[in-house]
């Protein structure tokens, strides 16, 4: 699959890289680009990569029937909240307008890396990205300018 990726070192093209986890990766070249330009990283290149790994998507409910799991008292993981019943939970996963908040939660990450998956999509301002969960490595094959 290709994506885009921000760094703030130049990658020399055709590397194999490592990809951290918690890095957001980009859909659209646009995205990358103007993600780049609100966080006034002058000195940041955009990267053309791919990848080739499992990615959780949320708006699949088989998935998450699969992935998710309450803690002892019935809830699902939120840092915002402590944790959320089952449907204000799903609710927030599958907001395709803002979903990326609620995959900043360690242990929601931990559970989709847990089940095999090696990131997840997430909506930011209605663009899709994907958050990793775990390293992945990535084919660099494009500087943007």
């Amino acid at each position: 699959m290709l994506v885009y990726l921000n760094s703030a070192h130049s990658i020399p093209l055709g590397s194999v890289i490592e990809i951290p986890k918690t890095m957001v990766l980009f859909m659209e070249k646009i995205d990358a680009v103007v993600d780049r330009q609100i966080e006034k990283k002058p000195d940041s290149l955009t990267y053309r990569c791919i990848i080739d790994e499992p990615i959780h998507d949320p708006l699949v409910i088989a998935q998450n029937d699969s992935i998710y799991q309450p803690n002892d008292i019935g809830l699902y993981p939120d840092y915002e909240t402590g944790g959320l019943p089952y449907d204000q939970f799903m609710k927030k996963i599958t907001s395709v307008k803002h979903s990326k908040d609620i995959f900043l939660t360690e242990k929601v990450l931990d559970q989709i890396e847990d089940i095999g998956f090696a990131g997840v999509w997430v909506f930011d301002h209605n663009k899709r990205h994907i958050i990793t969960v775990k390293e992945i490595k990535s084919l660099v094959i494009e500087e943007i300018e």
